[in-house]
């Protein structure tokens, strides 16, 4: 009786090891995601990506009729390119390691639809500018392609101004206080895509003649001797006084003529 009650236990012991040993040995893919990295026009890029144990060193991955091909696990995530994005096929992805078909795991990715590249084809006055107290008043037609609809930042001389929410006249009003200069630069970019933009230069009609301008400066350094240097300074200008000064890193360097441009400031 004895023997028969150890032969038992050894018995179930045998069992549970070898249970406990093949749950532990067990091939598992889980979690798979597949993430869209680019999409346009009519073709998408997606990532693909999953939990791994025990699995041998490679994985295939299949779905509608496709075999995407045989990767190393090493290389997840795994991106595959220029699939059809035609807005009808229910994309699926399944992986399966190669020496284990019941090792699997699959992931829908739904129908896939790419939207066009957002583009501000023009932007015009609908009427000429004029100047009414400071301000530059006009009607503005902007039109765009694959914008969000959500609206258009508009920035003078690259500095922001104002929001304007979508319209689908394509027409906006707003005024522009004068930003005084000759010439401005009107942009406008879709609130959700900052990249996509068009630019204007457009001529101020709230700039007066006598108005005082420095325009953009240009800066050359001449040769270096020493650990010392020069720099040679010129400018644009209008309607000034007959003289100018020249300071920075909180050192005044000097009065000048604007008749001695360009001026040379030694090091």
């Amino acid at each position: 009786m004895k023997n028969t009650l150890l032969a038992l236990k050894i018995t179930l012991i045998q069992i549970i090891l070898f249970t406990s040993f093949s749950l532990s040995a067990q091939c598992i893919i889980d979690g798979v995601t597949a993430e869209i990295t680019a999409c346009e026009g009519d073709v998408f890029d997606v990532s693909i990506n999953f939990d791994f144990d025990n699995t041998s060193d490679q994985f295939t991955i299949a779905g509608n009729g496709n075999n995407y091909g045989t990767f190393n696990y090493s290389e997840l995530p795994i991106v595959l390119n220029t699939l059809q994005a035609d807005c009808q096929t229910e994309y699926e992805f399944v992986v399966t390691d190669v020496n284990n078909n019941d090792c699997s795991d699959f992931v829908v990715l739904g129908t896939v639809c790419c939207e066009g590249v957002c583009d501000i084809v023009s932007i015009e006055s609908t009427d000429e500018l004029i100047c009414v107290e400071g301000f530059i008043i006009a009607d503005w037609f902007i039109l765009g392609e694959n914008i969000s609809e959500v609206g258009f930042d508009i920035y003078i001389n690259n500095d922001f101004y104002l929001f304007v929410e979508y319209n689908e006249t394509n027409i906006y009003d707003f005024d522009i206080e004068n930003p005084g200069t000759e010439f401005f630069t009107f942009k406008a970019c879709d609130n959700d895509n900052p990249d996509c933009c068009y630019t204007l230069e457009l001529m101020n009609p709230c700039f007066e003649d006598n108005v005082c301008t420095i325009g953009e400066i240009f800066v050359d350094i001449t040769d270096c001797v020493e650990n010392e240097f020069g720099i040679i300074i010129n400018f644009e200008y209008a309607n000034t006084s007959d003289q100018f000064t020249v300071a920075g890193n909180g050192v005044s360097y000097g009065t000048f003529s604007y008749s001695d441009l360009p001026i040379t400031i030694d090091g």
